[in-house]
């Protein structure tokens, strides 16, 4: 007996075949009729067909982490990555060498984020490099420690002016380009687990969190229809800077699943949002439940 998926074709103008493809093999999962397909777009996404190739999207902080993470993950499924960095610059051309192996474009541009002004422009200069993009992720963050005593007016502006202006004014900028194309597009944001509590080491960022969570909500209505705005809350994913495996066993005791998170994790949320289309101004925590636990982290 002949398999089915020889007996109707791909190019059948009736049916679609869904199939889940590996570097070994492809495995059909289903075939469904093509008019049910174009009525409920999901399914595609579900069975890993949401279309990624030759789509031009914008990490913020893609040099390393998770913003590193995400553009390998984008990358593998097609995406071309215009990679942001500031300060980052040998990591942001080794990432770049990493990317190219799956050949796709990469633009890498340079732009301090901790000055919005600039941040304001970043889309101007993209658009000097390529003529469109078409997804931003806003990743780029800083992580000083900093208690209620003894934050200072810096403490704050440093904070806010990079994890919480520049994301805005870059988002805000995104949005105006596609308006003027009348251009369907979709912005995530990168959050944190521990905004809704209280972090007493990270005061000022905890709050800059904050207002990147209000600005998510808002974007997503005041972006709507065109744009699509939604965000991620990691957990404790990739540990701090200094910090080791203390840390990681600490972070697993304190989340309900008693599991340490990866990027893979945070890819496969940003892999669902960019394909759930009638989800906008939603939050995903990704910290193994650790938020459901109480305020104090």
């Amino acid at each position: 007996m002949y398999p089915i998926s020889q007996k109707i074709s791909q190019k059948s103008p009736h049916f679609k075949i869904i199939e889940r493809n590996n570097t070994s093999s492809c495995e059909i999962l289903c075939i469904i009729p093509v008019s049910i397909v174009e009525n409920y777009p999901i399914l595609s996404y579900t069975a890993g067909v949401f279309v990624f190739k030759d789509k031009y999207i914008l990490i913020t902080g893609a040099a390393k982490r998770i913003g590193k993470g995400l553009a390998l993950s984008l990358a593998k499924k097609g995406s071309n990555i215009i990679l942001h960095y500031n300060k980052s610059e040998a990591e942001s051309i080794e990432t770049e060498k990493e990317l190219k192996e799956y050949g796709i474009d990469v633009v890498r541009i340079q732009c301090d984020l901790s000055d919005p002004v600039r941040a304001e422009g970043l889309m101007d200069e993209i658009e000097k490099k390529i003529a469109r993009t078409d997804v931003l992720i806003n990743s780029a963050s800083i992580f000083p420690g900093n208690t209620l005593m003894n934050t200072c007016l810096k403490d704050f502006d440093k904070n806010i002016n990079l994890n919480s202006l520049s994301p805005f004014f870059i988002s805000r900028a995104f949005y105006k380009k596609l308006e003027k194309q009348n251009k369907k597009g979709s912005i995530i944001n990168i959050l944190d687990a521990r905004m809704g509590g209280y972090t007493p080491l990270h005061f000022p960022y905890q709050i800059s969190k904050r207002i990147l969570s209000d600005i998510t909500r808002i974007s997503a209505l005041e972006f709507s229809p065109l744009v699509r705005v939604n965000a991620i809350a990691p957990g404790n994913i990739v540990p701090p800077k200094g910090k080791g495996s203390g840390y990681i066993k600490k972070a697993i005791e304190a989340a309900p699943l008693k599991k340490h998170g990866s990027i893979k994790d945070i890819t496969e949320g940003v892999f669902f949002l960019l394909g759930a289309e009638f989800i906008t101004g939603q939050t995903l925590y990704i910290d193994g439940g650790r938020h459901l636990c109480g305020s104090l982290f």
